[in-house]
């Protein structure tokens, strides 16, 4: 996996990232149907487990609740 910077990730960096709950852990947060598809979230998440549509989707099986998403919401639509 590659963070915000293009650098690869370690599965420690995972956990760390994730507050230890591990890639694994299953998902955190989900966009609501205020999701404008701006796509900044997908941009900030480490592990690429956002996908663009309308609104926007989380993979919970790959999140890791770092809550990179959340900050980067123009509109407030993660939680």
């Amino acid at each position: 996996m590659l963070d915000n910077n293009q650098n690869m990730l370690s599965d420690d960096d995972l956990d760390s990232v994730s507050g230890g709950t591990g890639s694994n852990g299953g998902g955190h947060y989900t966009i609501s149907s205020d999701c404008v598809g701006c796509g900044k979230c997908s941009d900030a998440c480490p592990v690429e487990a956002i996908h663009s549509g309308s609104p926007f989707t989380i993979d919970q099986s790959v999140c890791v609740g770092c809550g990179g998403c959340v900050a980067e919401c123009p509109v407030d639509a993660i939680s």
